[in-house]
């Protein structure tokens, strides 16, 4: 029985300066369309609709590029980015070793703009934040392989998509469709990160502000910077005249990513940033704000009364997790996002569980994903740790 693999194809978005109020068209081509196919391998899409409706998409790659072998006699697997080439992308590099890897795309991506009764250009369609993707989009789409499988998979997150295994971890009907989980960049707390332009942003309470004119979204993807979000940027003294530029620039630059190619910048930015709510934003700016891994805070003692029965959001309660899942991090000691102290504090608080974490004094956040040498530095402990992993 083979073992499948799952990754959220969803990147952090507290790094990024600005927003628009628009939405990238559904109707654009899809990943396997546009990367996977175009390399040779077979790819196909599905959707799964959450709890609470929303329709996701996702992708999959069930087995490299010279193999037709029946899937169901396939051995254990897992997928991250597919951005670089085939030999420096780990979604390529585990499914020409004979892994079957799935995509996934939390709710607001390009590839998860439905739901079964809102539109996505509807107020309450982007009423949601982290919780909602650990606790629906993930059980969705873990199940929707378990479904088709008959198989747990091996979760792997890169950036946010840490963060929303981390909450996903405290869900029991998530933890039994796991066999395993590798945490790339683990983004939890947020107390010492270091780009000086991410924390301006946290410290001016963006969010009240993106809330109070009435942004329901956040979707830098298509570089046309809100004119509300111009005078913030004004306010901090920033240059937002290409958002997208300054963002990655910056980006780059304060989490001092060796091994970047930036002449492939045009072509990341084809598929990146994708949109994410205001609500998200506010709960990543909190974080720093506080430095907890907490629930959202709806602002006063009442509201969080409301949710909670209790005055504050409570923290992200680690002693739920299961003691004997298997779970790597990999960390990067120039990350300025996922920072050295604020991963020692996660590690510290994952001291019951079952941790086997790798440390790349080198490699900063982007590395991971987009560095030229991940196919060394990384994933080559990603594989080593999978095949440990008992079938």
């Amino acid at each position: 029985m083979t073992m499948l693999q799952l990754v959220i194809a969803f990147l952090l978005a507290i790094e990024l300066a600005a927003g628009s109020r628009l939405l990238k068209s559904t109707s654009n081509p899809s990943i396997c369309e546009t990367i996977v196919q175009g390399y040779g391998y077979p790819c196909l899409q599905d959707t799964v609709t959450t709890e609470d409706g929303f329709v996701l998409g996702m992708q999959r790659i069930p087995h490299g590029i010279n193999d037709n072998t029946d899937n169901n006699e396939r051995d254990p697997g897992a997928a991250t980015f597919v951005m670089n080439t085939p030999s420096q992308s780990l979604a390529f590099i585990l499914a020409d070793q004979g892994y079957d890897v799935w995509l996934g795309n939390t709710r607001g991506s390009d590839a998860s703009l439905g739901h079964i009764s809102l539109s996505n250009q509807d107020k309450e369609f982007w009423n949601w934040s982290l919780e909602e993707h650990g606790k629906y989009d993930l059980l969705a789409m873990l199940q929707l392989i378990y479904n088709t499988t008959g198989s747990r998979s091996h979760f792997i997150g890169y950036s946010q998509g840490t963060t929303i295994g981390l909450v996903g971890l405290t869900q029991p009907k998530v933890t039994s469709l796991l066999s395993s989980v590798v945490l790339l960049n683990p983004v939890a707390f947020l107390k010492n990160i270091t780009p000086p332009f991410t924390i301006a942003l946290a410290h001016s309470y963006l969010e009240k502000f993106l809330f109070s004119v009435g942004i329901n979204e956040f979707n830098p993807a298509k570089g046309v910077v809100a004119g509300e979000l111009k005078e913030v940027c004004k306010i901090q003294g920033i240059d937002c005249s290409n958002v997208l530029e300054v963002a990655m620039g910056m980006y780059l630059k304060q989490c001092n990513n060796a091994y970047i190619n930036r002449t492939r910048f045009p072509y990341y930015l084809q598929f990146l940033p994708q949109s994410t709510s205001t609500k998200n934003l506010a709960l990543y700016t909190q974080m720093i704000r506080s430095g907890g891994f907490d629930r959202y805070d709806y602002g006063s003692p009442a509201d969080n009364m409301k949710y909670y029965n209790q005055t504050t959001p409570p923290a992200i309660d680690f002693s739920t997790y299961p003691p004997n899942l298997p779970l790597l991090l990999v960390t990067g000691g120039e990350d300025g996002l996922a920072d050295v102290p604020d991963v020692q504090r996660l590690l510290d608080s994952l001291v019951n569980c079952n941790v086997t974490h790798v440390f790349r004094p080198e490699c900063g956040h982007a590395d991971f994903v987009w560095g030229t040498n991940a196919h060394i530095d990384v994933y080559v402990d990603v594989a080593n740790f999978l095949k440990s992993i008992p079938k």
